[in-house]
């Protein structure tokens, strides 16, 4: 009965090394194939040296139990190892579906953020994203063409590199409103590379933390440079005579406005001549409106050749024009010019190949001995021009003065 147990024993033992080997080559197999799945090798490799390091202790025992049998501590560790091998198997024959399930995941998520990623860089509108301290973590094609720069180039740079320094204040101010969640929209003007003005609408938002590595705003740019230079120019026009370029009559009184300002704060003079033009009403009526066009256009170019940057000439209407001369110390400054106004505008005057002479008549008003309103200086400055002109013309009166 003994015989047949020890017989049954042995028989036990070597079943069990038998199948704990056949089951560590097919775990080095199989950890061999898993490796180039994985891309990484040095995981695999610890597998098959444990593998191998079951098989040494496996063989060892079993050395050890010919001569005399396998003790029953031997029996317990091969079984152990036999499970181990078993558990070994069995872990490396599934991982191969979770590797390509991974895979499949892996990939789908890359080919969404890369049309995600190619919707974005094609978007008409230019995206910014910005980190906690306000540097570029991303930028789209779109808004690098803005700003006339690459993509790349702007990578790590801070938003305040592309403001001009006089709005910088209220960049940060606007950047510390969107880190506090503010989502708001408004209009705000950047720097090209160029040091061209870029005006865009900017719509803000807090990105949610699952979608960010650490705090951080999105921005999206629309460009909105052509419409504000278009109502730049609208208003450029309402403020201008079309004719002569010249300020008319609403940006001619502030500007009479702002001056005096400037001046009661000095202490200073401020003259408004008042002109009109003497003969030009024939020219019109005998060579027509394009040609008195011409003439007043030069009257324009003149008067604005002779005046200090300073100044201002306006066109008021029809052949009348008005220059109001400011810090001035004394009335006699707004006479000297009066008369080089009139000797200037006396000389002939060329269009095509007709040449006409034409004579003004200046009226002046002092402020402040005169008036110390727009509306007031100009009405006075008229009623002195009338006394010039109702003297024969070509001359100059100061209010208040004898024809």
């Amino acid at each position: 009965m003994e015989l047949i147990l020890g017989i049954l024993v042995n028989l036990l033992d070597d079943i069990l090394v038998a199948s704990s080997l056949l089951l560590q080559l097919v775990a080095l197999v199989l950890a061999s194939r898993l490796a180039p799945m994985s891309g990484r090798r040095m995981p695999w490799l610890v597998v098959a040296a444990g593998v191998c390091l079951l098989a040494g202790l496996q063989l060892f025992l079993y050395g050890q139990s010919l001569g005399n049998g396998p003790s029953p501590q031997a029996m317990v560790l091969q079984a152990l190892i036999f499970s181990v091998s078993l558990l070994l198997v069995a872990g490396l024959g599934v991982l191969p579906a979770l590797f390509k399930r991974i895979q499949e995941q892996s990939l789908g998520l890359q080919e969404s953020e890369e049309r995600y990623r190619a919707m974005v860089d094609r978007a008409g509108e230019g995206v910014w994203l910005l980190d906690e301290s306000g540097r570029t973590l991303y930028v789209n094609h779109r808004l690098a063409q803005m700003l006339g720069y690459h993509p790349e180039e702007m990578q790590g740079r801070s938003l305040l590199e592309y403001v001009e320094p006089a709005v910088r204040a209220e960049a940060e101010s606007n950047f510390k409103r969107h880190r506090l969640g503010v989502e708001e929209h408004y209009e705000f003007k950047f720097r090209c590379r160029d040091g061209r003005p870029l005006w865009a609408i900017v719509a803000s938002r807090q990105l949610p933390a699952r979608l960010r590595r650490s705090s951080g705003t999105l921005w999206v740019l629309t460009d909105i440079t052509a419409r504000r230079d278009a109502e730049s120019r609208a208003r450029e026009l309402s403020q201008r005579d079309p004719l002569t370029g010249l300020p008319n009559r609403g940006l001619l009184n502030d500007r009479i406005a702002q001056d005096l300002g400037r001046e009661r704060r000095y202490g200073r003079h401020l003259a408004v001549l008042f002109l009109d033009l003497d003969g030009f009403k024939p020219i019109n009526d005998q060579h027509g409106h394009a040609t008195g066009d011409a003439v007043l256009r030069e009257v324009a170019r003149r008067l604005l050749g002779r005046v200090r940057g300073m100044d201002t000439v306006a066109r008021f209407g029809g052949d009348e024009f008005v220059v109001v001369l400011a810090d001035l110390e004394q009335a006699a400054e707004a006479a000297q010019v009066a008369k080089d106004l009139i000797e200037l505008l006396g000389q002939p005057f060329s269009v095509g190949r007709l040449t006409f002479r034409v004579g003004v008549s200046i009226g002046i008003a002092l402020f402040p001995d005169d008036d110390q309103q727009a509306g007031g200086l100009l009405h006075k400055a008229d009623q002195a021009m009338y006394v010039a002109k109702s003297s024969g013309g070509n001359d100059y009166r100061f209010y208040g003065q004898a024809a």
